[in-house]
Protein backbone atom coordinates (compact mmCIF):
# COMPACT_ATOMS: atom_id res chain seq x y z
CA UNK A 1 0.00 0.00 0.00
CA UNK A 2 2.97 2.40 -0.36
CA UNK A 3 2.90 2.59 -4.14
CA UNK A 4 5.53 0.35 -5.70
CA UNK A 5 4.10 1.10 -9.11
CA UNK A 6 4.25 -1.52 -11.86
CA UNK A 7 6.44 -3.97 -9.97
CA UNK A 8 3.57 -6.44 -9.69
CA UNK A 9 5.49 -9.74 -9.30
CA UNK A 10 7.45 -8.43 -6.32
CA UNK A 11 4.55 -6.32 -5.04
CA UNK A 12 2.23 -9.31 -4.80
CA UNK A 13 4.81 -11.34 -2.94
CA UNK A 14 5.57 -8.53 -0.50
CA UNK A 15 1.92 -7.77 0.14
CA UNK A 16 1.23 -11.33 1.28
CA UNK A 17 4.08 -11.29 3.80
CA UNK A 18 3.10 -10.36 7.41
CA UNK A 19 6.60 -9.23 8.30
CA UNK A 20 6.62 -6.86 5.37
CA UNK A 21 3.13 -5.50 6.06
CA UNK A 22 4.02 -4.55 9.63
CA UNK A 23 7.26 -2.78 8.70
CA UNK A 24 6.69 -1.43 5.20
CA UNK A 25 6.11 2.11 6.35
CA UNK A 26 9.56 2.20 7.95
CA UNK A 27 11.33 1.16 4.78
CA UNK A 28 9.48 2.90 1.94
CA UNK A 29 12.65 4.56 0.54
CA UNK A 30 14.46 1.24 0.49
CA UNK A 31 11.71 -0.56 -1.39
CA UNK A 32 11.36 2.32 -3.83
CA UNK A 33 15.06 1.84 -4.55
CA UNK A 34 14.52 -1.87 -5.09
CA UNK A 35 11.60 -1.12 -7.40
CA UNK A 36 13.72 1.25 -9.49
CA UNK A 37 16.43 -1.36 -9.84
CA UNK A 38 14.20 -4.29 -10.75
CA UNK A 39 11.59 -2.48 -12.87
CA UNK A 40 13.55 -2.79 -16.17
CA UNK A 41 13.27 -6.57 -15.98
CA UNK A 42 9.50 -6.37 -15.59
CA UNK A 43 9.21 -3.96 -18.52
CA UNK A 44 11.21 -6.37 -20.64
CA UNK A 45 9.13 -9.31 -19.53
CA UNK A 46 12.13 -10.97 -17.88
CA UNK A 47 11.03 -10.72 -14.26
CA UNK A 48 10.21 -14.41 -14.11
CA UNK A 49 12.86 -15.91 -11.87
CA UNK A 50 14.31 -12.48 -11.03
CA UNK A 51 11.61 -11.07 -8.71
CA UNK A 52 11.98 -13.84 -6.09
CA UNK A 53 15.71 -13.11 -6.00
CA UNK A 54 15.07 -9.41 -5.50
CA UNK A 55 12.51 -10.22 -2.81
CA UNK A 56 14.94 -12.43 -0.89
CA UNK A 57 17.42 -9.59 -0.87
CA UNK A 58 14.76 -7.10 0.23
CA UNK A 59 13.62 -9.39 3.03
CA UNK A 60 17.21 -9.60 4.30
CA UNK A 61 17.64 -5.84 4.10
CA UNK A 62 14.93 -5.41 6.74
CA UNK A 63 17.38 -6.72 9.31
CA UNK A 64 20.42 -4.70 8.27
CA UNK A 65 22.13 -2.13 10.47
CA UNK A 66 20.86 1.35 9.41
CA UNK A 67 24.25 2.40 8.05
CA UNK A 68 24.60 -0.72 5.90
CA UNK A 69 20.96 -0.37 4.83
CA UNK A 70 21.63 3.16 3.60
CA UNK A 71 24.74 1.95 1.74
CA UNK A 72 22.70 -0.82 0.12
CA UNK A 73 20.03 1.62 -1.03
CA UNK A 74 22.68 3.87 -2.54
CA UNK A 75 24.18 0.93 -4.45
CA UNK A 76 20.77 -0.13 -5.74
CA UNK A 77 19.67 3.35 -6.75
CA UNK A 78 22.81 4.28 -8.67
CA UNK A 79 24.59 1.99 -11.12
CA UNK A 80 22.02 -0.80 -11.57
CA UNK A 81 19.17 1.66 -12.11
CA UNK A 82 20.99 3.99 -14.47
CA UNK A 83 22.67 1.24 -16.45
CA UNK A 84 19.39 -0.65 -16.69
CA UNK A 85 17.68 2.42 -18.10
CA UNK A 86 20.46 3.01 -20.60
CA UNK A 87 20.31 -0.59 -21.68
CA UNK A 88 16.56 -0.30 -22.18
CA UNK A 89 17.02 2.78 -24.33
CA UNK A 90 19.39 0.80 -26.52
CA UNK A 91 17.01 -2.14 -26.67
CA UNK A 92 19.63 -4.47 -25.22
CA UNK A 93 17.55 -7.06 -23.39
CA UNK A 94 20.46 -9.22 -22.25
CA UNK A 95 22.38 -6.32 -20.82
CA UNK A 96 19.38 -4.88 -18.94
CA UNK A 97 18.53 -8.29 -17.57
CA UNK A 98 22.13 -8.70 -16.39
CA UNK A 99 22.09 -5.32 -14.69
CA UNK A 100 18.90 -6.19 -12.82
CA UNK A 101 20.40 -9.50 -11.74
CA UNK A 102 23.47 -7.62 -10.55
CA UNK A 103 21.34 -5.28 -8.42
CA UNK A 104 19.41 -8.15 -6.86
CA UNK A 105 22.66 -10.03 -6.24
CA UNK A 106 24.11 -7.02 -4.45
CA UNK A 107 21.05 -6.77 -2.20
CA UNK A 108 21.27 -10.45 -1.29
CA UNK A 109 25.02 -10.26 -0.61
CA UNK A 110 24.63 -7.25 1.67
CA UNK A 111 21.73 -8.77 3.57
CA UNK A 112 23.79 -11.88 4.29
CA UNK A 113 26.73 -9.89 5.63
CA UNK A 114 28.97 -10.48 2.63
CA UNK A 115 29.44 -7.02 1.10
CA UNK A 116 30.45 -7.75 -2.46
CA UNK A 117 31.44 -4.57 -4.25
CA UNK A 118 28.98 -4.02 -7.09
CA UNK A 119 30.59 -3.88 -10.52
CA UNK A 120 33.97 -5.31 -9.53
CA UNK A 121 33.27 -9.02 -9.92
CA UNK A 122 35.78 -10.71 -12.23
CA UNK A 123 35.92 -14.02 -14.06
CA UNK A 124 39.35 -15.26 -15.14
CA UNK A 125 39.18 -17.90 -17.84
CA UNK A 126 42.53 -19.67 -17.70
CA UNK A 127 44.07 -18.45 -14.41
CA UNK A 128 47.66 -19.52 -15.07
CA UNK A 129 50.66 -17.37 -14.14
CA UNK A 130 49.31 -14.23 -15.80
CA UNK A 131 45.66 -14.77 -14.89
CA UNK A 132 46.52 -15.45 -11.25
CA UNK A 133 48.55 -12.25 -11.08
CA UNK A 134 45.66 -10.29 -12.57
CA UNK A 135 43.33 -11.78 -9.96
CA UNK A 136 45.69 -10.97 -7.09
CA UNK A 137 46.19 -7.39 -8.23
CA UNK A 138 42.46 -6.95 -8.78
CA UNK A 139 41.70 -8.11 -5.24
CA UNK A 140 44.30 -5.73 -3.83
CA UNK A 141 42.70 -2.76 -5.57
CA UNK A 142 39.06 -3.80 -5.18
CA UNK A 143 38.48 -4.92 -1.61
CA UNK A 144 35.42 -7.14 -1.37
CA UNK A 145 35.38 -8.05 -5.05
CA UNK A 146 34.50 -11.59 -6.06
CA UNK A 147 37.10 -13.12 -8.37
CA UNK A 148 36.47 -16.52 -9.95
CA UNK A 149 39.10 -18.59 -11.75
CA UNK A 150 37.71 -20.99 -14.36
CA UNK A 151 39.88 -24.01 -15.18
CA UNK A 152 39.72 -27.25 -17.13
CA UNK A 153 41.06 -29.33 -14.22
CA UNK A 154 41.28 -29.04 -10.43
CA UNK A 155 45.09 -29.19 -10.33
CA UNK A 156 45.53 -25.52 -9.34
CA UNK A 157 42.39 -25.01 -7.30
CA UNK A 158 44.15 -24.99 -3.93
CA UNK A 159 46.69 -22.46 -5.22
CA UNK A 160 43.87 -20.22 -6.44
CA UNK A 161 42.10 -20.42 -3.09
CA UNK A 162 45.32 -19.31 -1.41
CA UNK A 163 45.25 -16.16 -3.55
CA UNK A 164 41.64 -15.39 -2.67
CA UNK A 165 40.39 -16.52 -6.08
CA UNK A 166 37.33 -18.79 -6.13
CA UNK A 167 38.12 -21.79 -8.37
CA UNK A 168 35.60 -23.58 -10.53
CA UNK A 169 35.67 -26.02 -13.43
CA UNK A 170 34.55 -24.99 -16.89
CA UNK A 171 31.84 -27.65 -16.66
CA UNK A 172 30.41 -25.84 -13.62
CA UNK A 173 30.03 -22.41 -15.22
CA UNK A 174 26.28 -22.54 -15.82
CA UNK A 175 24.67 -19.27 -16.94
CA UNK A 176 26.14 -16.92 -14.33
CA UNK A 177 27.43 -13.70 -15.88
CA UNK A 178 30.14 -11.34 -14.65
CA UNK A 179 30.74 -7.62 -14.94
CA UNK A 180 34.35 -8.21 -16.00
CA UNK A 181 35.80 -11.21 -17.83
CA UNK A 182 39.40 -11.83 -18.87
CA UNK A 183 40.35 -14.70 -21.17
CA UNK A 184 43.95 -15.80 -20.49
CA UNK A 185 43.85 -19.40 -21.69
CA UNK A 186 46.51 -20.28 -24.30
CA UNK A 187 45.60 -21.63 -27.76
CA UNK A 188 47.36 -24.90 -26.94
CA UNK A 189 44.64 -25.81 -24.46
CA UNK A 190 41.80 -25.98 -26.98
CA UNK A 191 40.92 -27.66 -30.26
CA UNK A 192 38.64 -24.73 -31.16
CA UNK A 193 40.14 -21.61 -29.63
CA UNK A 194 37.66 -19.19 -31.16
CA UNK A 195 34.72 -21.23 -29.88
CA UNK A 196 36.21 -21.09 -26.37
CA UNK A 197 36.40 -17.31 -26.58
CA UNK A 198 32.83 -17.00 -27.83
CA UNK A 199 31.70 -19.19 -24.93
CA UNK A 200 33.60 -16.94 -22.50
CA UNK A 201 32.01 -13.82 -23.98
CA UNK A 202 28.59 -15.21 -23.09
CA UNK A 203 29.63 -15.18 -19.42
CA UNK A 204 30.01 -11.39 -19.61
CA UNK A 205 27.02 -9.17 -18.80
CA UNK A 206 28.39 -6.30 -20.94
CA UNK A 207 28.54 -3.83 -18.05
CA UNK A 208 32.29 -3.82 -17.43
CA UNK A 209 35.01 -5.13 -19.73
CA UNK A 210 35.61 -8.39 -21.55
CA UNK A 211 39.22 -8.77 -22.60
CA UNK A 212 41.55 -11.22 -24.28
CA UNK A 213 45.28 -11.49 -23.68
CA UNK A 214 46.66 -11.86 -27.18
CA UNK A 215 50.15 -11.70 -28.61
CA UNK A 216 52.32 -9.21 -30.45
CA UNK A 217 53.14 -12.12 -32.79
CA UNK A 218 50.24 -10.92 -34.94
CA UNK A 219 52.37 -8.00 -36.18
CA UNK A 220 54.62 -8.38 -39.18
CA UNK A 221 58.38 -7.99 -38.68
CA UNK A 222 60.47 -5.13 -40.00
CA UNK A 223 63.17 -3.31 -38.02
CA UNK A 224 62.46 -0.16 -40.02
CA UNK A 225 58.88 0.20 -38.73
CA UNK A 226 57.82 1.37 -35.28
CA UNK A 227 54.89 -0.89 -34.46
CA UNK A 228 52.00 0.60 -32.51
CA UNK A 229 48.55 -0.62 -31.52
CA UNK A 230 47.06 -0.12 -34.98
CA UNK A 231 49.98 -1.32 -37.08
CA UNK A 232 49.61 -3.82 -39.89
CA UNK A 233 49.27 -7.46 -38.90
CA UNK A 234 50.50 -10.57 -40.68
CA UNK A 235 48.38 -11.29 -43.81
CA UNK A 236 45.85 -14.10 -43.49
CA UNK A 237 47.13 -17.49 -44.61
CA UNK A 238 50.80 -16.76 -44.01
CA UNK A 239 50.99 -18.38 -40.57
CA UNK A 240 48.48 -20.86 -39.05
CA UNK A 241 49.45 -19.71 -35.55
CA UNK A 242 48.86 -16.05 -36.36
CA UNK A 243 45.63 -16.88 -38.20
CA UNK A 244 44.36 -18.54 -35.04
CA UNK A 245 45.24 -15.52 -32.93
CA UNK A 246 43.64 -13.05 -35.34
CA UNK A 247 40.47 -15.14 -35.53
CA UNK A 248 40.36 -15.11 -31.73
CA UNK A 249 40.82 -11.33 -31.70
CA UNK A 250 38.01 -10.89 -34.22
CA UNK A 251 35.64 -12.90 -32.01
CA UNK A 252 36.53 -10.75 -28.99
CA UNK A 253 36.07 -7.46 -30.81
CA UNK A 254 32.81 -8.67 -32.36
CA UNK A 255 31.51 -9.33 -28.83
CA UNK A 256 32.47 -5.80 -27.75
CA UNK A 257 35.57 -6.92 -25.90
CA UNK A 258 39.13 -5.63 -25.85
CA UNK A 259 42.39 -7.17 -27.01
CA UNK A 260 45.76 -6.69 -25.30
CA UNK A 261 48.61 -7.73 -27.57
CA UNK A 262 51.40 -8.68 -25.20
CA UNK A 263 55.09 -8.81 -26.04
CA UNK A 264 57.32 -11.60 -24.72
CA UNK A 265 56.48 -12.34 -21.08
CA UNK A 266 59.17 -13.00 -18.51
CA UNK A 267 60.05 -13.31 -14.84
CA UNK A 268 63.42 -14.17 -13.33
CA UNK A 269 62.76 -17.86 -13.97
CA UNK A 270 60.53 -17.69 -17.05
CA UNK A 271 61.01 -16.33 -20.54
CA UNK A 272 63.31 -16.45 -23.56
CA UNK A 273 66.47 -16.10 -21.45
CA UNK A 274 65.67 -19.28 -19.52
CA UNK A 275 65.10 -21.20 -22.75
CA UNK A 276 68.43 -20.00 -24.13
CA UNK A 277 70.23 -21.00 -20.92
CA UNK A 278 68.69 -24.44 -21.18
CA UNK A 279 69.54 -25.21 -24.81
CA UNK A 280 72.93 -23.37 -24.85
CA UNK A 281 73.15 -23.45 -28.67
CA UNK A 282 70.60 -21.01 -30.14
CA UNK A 283 70.09 -20.99 -33.95
CA UNK A 284 69.30 -17.29 -34.20
CA UNK A 285 71.24 -14.08 -34.74
CA UNK A 286 72.46 -12.29 -31.58
CA UNK A 287 71.46 -8.83 -32.84
CA UNK A 288 67.81 -9.76 -33.38
CA UNK A 289 65.45 -7.60 -31.32
CA UNK A 290 63.09 -8.80 -28.61
CA UNK A 291 60.13 -6.84 -27.25
CA UNK A 292 59.40 -7.87 -23.69
CA UNK A 293 57.20 -7.19 -20.67
CA UNK A 294 57.42 -8.54 -17.13
CA UNK A 295 54.51 -10.73 -16.00
CA UNK A 296 53.68 -8.33 -13.17
CA UNK A 297 53.57 -5.39 -15.56
CA UNK A 298 51.43 -7.35 -18.00
CA UNK A 299 49.04 -8.13 -15.14
CA UNK A 300 48.84 -4.50 -14.04
CA UNK A 301 48.14 -3.50 -17.65
CA UNK A 302 45.32 -6.03 -17.91
CA UNK A 303 43.89 -4.81 -14.60
CA UNK A 304 44.01 -1.24 -15.91
CA UNK A 305 42.09 -2.23 -19.05
CA UNK A 306 39.47 -4.01 -16.96
CA UNK A 307 39.11 -1.06 -14.58
CA UNK A 308 38.74 1.38 -17.47
CA UNK A 309 35.49 -0.15 -18.69
CA UNK A 310 36.86 -0.06 -22.24
CA UNK A 311 35.03 -1.85 -25.04
CA UNK A 312 36.07 -2.81 -28.57
CA UNK A 313 39.65 -1.54 -28.32
CA UNK A 314 43.10 -2.93 -29.07
CA UNK A 315 45.89 -2.29 -26.56
CA UNK A 316 49.57 -3.22 -26.58
CA UNK A 317 51.77 -4.43 -23.74
CA UNK A 318 55.53 -3.85 -24.01
CA UNK A 319 58.39 -1.96 -22.34
CA UNK A 320 59.09 0.40 -25.27
CA UNK A 321 62.75 -0.62 -25.03
CA UNK A 322 63.50 -3.53 -27.40
CA UNK A 323 66.61 -5.46 -26.46
CA UNK A 324 68.86 -7.59 -28.65
CA UNK A 325 69.13 -11.23 -27.72
CA UNK A 326 72.82 -10.80 -27.01
CA UNK A 327 72.22 -7.81 -24.72
CA UNK A 328 69.47 -9.67 -22.90
CA UNK A 329 71.85 -12.50 -22.10
CA UNK A 330 74.59 -10.08 -21.00
CA UNK A 331 72.10 -8.59 -18.55
CA UNK A 332 71.36 -12.10 -17.29
CA UNK A 333 75.05 -12.90 -16.80
CA UNK A 334 75.55 -9.63 -14.90
CA UNK A 335 73.14 -10.74 -12.17
CA UNK A 336 75.58 -13.51 -11.14
CA UNK A 337 72.60 -15.72 -10.39
CA UNK A 338 72.48 -17.96 -13.44
CA UNK A 339 75.85 -19.67 -13.49
CA UNK A 340 78.82 -18.91 -15.70
CA UNK A 341 78.14 -20.92 -18.87
CA UNK A 342 77.43 -18.67 -21.86
CA UNK A 343 74.85 -19.08 -24.61
CA UNK A 344 76.11 -19.44 -28.18
CA UNK A 345 74.12 -17.81 -30.99
CA UNK A 346 74.96 -19.88 -34.04
CA UNK A 347 73.88 -17.79 -37.05
CA UNK A 348 73.93 -14.29 -38.48
CA UNK A 349 70.97 -14.94 -40.77
CA UNK A 350 67.26 -14.42 -40.25
CA UNK A 351 64.90 -11.72 -39.07
CA UNK A 352 66.10 -8.71 -37.10
CA UNK A 353 62.78 -8.56 -35.28
CA UNK A 354 60.65 -5.46 -34.73
CA UNK A 355 60.44 -2.34 -32.59
CA UNK A 356 57.23 -1.81 -30.62
CA UNK A 357 55.87 1.24 -28.83
CA UNK A 358 52.68 1.35 -26.75
CA UNK A 359 52.54 5.02 -25.83
CA UNK A 360 48.92 5.18 -27.00
CA UNK A 361 48.00 2.49 -24.49
CA UNK A 362 49.90 4.25 -21.71
CA UNK A 363 48.20 7.56 -22.40
CA UNK A 364 44.73 6.05 -22.66
CA UNK A 365 45.01 4.11 -19.40
CA UNK A 366 47.41 6.35 -17.47
CA UNK A 367 49.56 3.25 -17.01
CA UNK A 368 53.30 2.73 -16.77
CA UNK A 369 55.25 -0.52 -16.26
CA UNK A 370 57.29 -1.05 -13.13
CA UNK A 371 60.25 -2.21 -15.22
CA UNK A 372 61.17 0.06 -18.12
CA UNK A 373 63.36 -2.61 -19.75
CA UNK A 374 64.67 -6.13 -19.31
CA UNK A 375 68.03 -4.66 -18.30
CA UNK A 376 66.34 -2.61 -15.57
CA UNK A 377 64.66 -5.73 -14.22
CA UNK A 378 67.87 -7.77 -14.38
CA UNK A 379 69.76 -5.07 -12.48
CA UNK A 380 67.10 -4.97 -9.77
CA UNK A 381 67.10 -8.77 -9.59
CA UNK A 382 70.86 -8.90 -9.29
CA UNK A 383 70.75 -6.39 -6.43
CA UNK A 384 68.02 -8.27 -4.62
CA UNK A 385 65.40 -5.60 -5.30
CA UNK A 386 63.28 -7.95 -7.43
CA UNK A 387 62.45 -11.50 -6.42
CA UNK A 388 59.99 -12.59 -9.10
Amino acid sequence: GFGVGPLSPVCCTLARTPKFCSRAAQHEPMFRAIESSVRPACVLGTSNGRAPTAWRGAHGLLNLHPARKAHACTQIKSAPRLEGARALQRGRRTRADGVVRQGAKAITAMSSGNEEVVGTDLLIVGPGVLGSLVGSQWLEKHQGARVVGQTNTTSRHEDLKGLGIVPRLKTECGEEQFTNVIFCAPPSGSDDYTAEIIAASKLWNANGTFMFTGSSAVYSESPDILYTEGSETVPAGKSPRVDRLLQAEAAVLEAGGCVVRLAGLYTAQRGAHMYYLKVKEVPTRPDALLNLIHYQDAASLCAAVLASGAKGQVFMGCENNPVTKADMMEAVYATNKFGTEKVNFTTSEGSLGRRMNNQQTRDALQWEPKYSSFEAFAKAYGQGDATF
